[in-house]
């Protein structure tokens, strides 16, 4: 099994799309085009 971890959101984060939203990623590697898109989506997320 592999190893990953998890970057999650709270409810108060804006990235609702309608009525279905992520609150969590799960992450098996952190590479530069994954920091990345976590870098936006906090960025979204704070508004």
């Amino acid at each position: 099994m592999r190893s990953s971890e998890t970057v999650g959101f709270t409810q108060d984060a804006k990235l609702d799309e309608g009525r279905l939203w992520p609150t969590a990623f799960a992450l098996a590697e952190l590479t530069a085009a994954e920091e990345a898109r976590i870098a936006g989506l906090v960025k979204k997320a704070v508004g």
